[in-house]
């Protein structure tokens, strides 16, 4: 579990990410009118795990394996899998909320991203490849 009082709150972590940060972050083409993005954290060890997702059961399948996270109970666990992935470009499905960079919308939905991981940072980012279709 978690101990209370380590490390920042969680709404901090949401929006600790200030325009020079999101600068070194994204891709200069995510910041295009069209760019949909989904920013995912994933803290060290005794940390939470912060997303803007509307679902915990998000699954990477590298070279068609699949891990759901609803296996990955503590964040040692999470952060030697996202070990085990490192240099390599995994396709993300997942309820999210997506964050439009454009306009500042979010909604939530199923979304598809690919991510390539390098060696696994504080913190990860991936481009959705396909926006949530909108509810009729």
């Amino acid at each position: 579990d978690v101990e209370e009082g380590e490390g920042p709150p969680k709404e901090e972590n949401m929006s600790g990410m200030g325009e020079g940060e999101r600068q070194r972050t994204w891709p200069s083409k995510l910041a295009k009118a069209k760019a949909v993005a989904i920013k995912y954290y994933v803290y060290k060890k005794r940390q939470r795990m912060a997303m803007l997702i509307t679902s915990s059961r998000i699954v990477i399948a590298p070279s068609g394996s699949v891990v759901p996270t609803q296996h990955l109970e503590s964040a040692e666990s999470r952060e030697e899998t996202l070990m085990g992935l490192s240099n390599k470009t995994v396709t993300v499905f997942s309820a999210v909320w997506v964050h439009n960079l454009a306009n500042g919308e979010s909604r939530g939905g199923v979304a598809e991203g690919k991510l390539t991981l390098g060696s696994v940072p504080s913190k990860v980012a991936y481009e959705v490849a396909r926006a949530p279709q909108a509810a009729p």
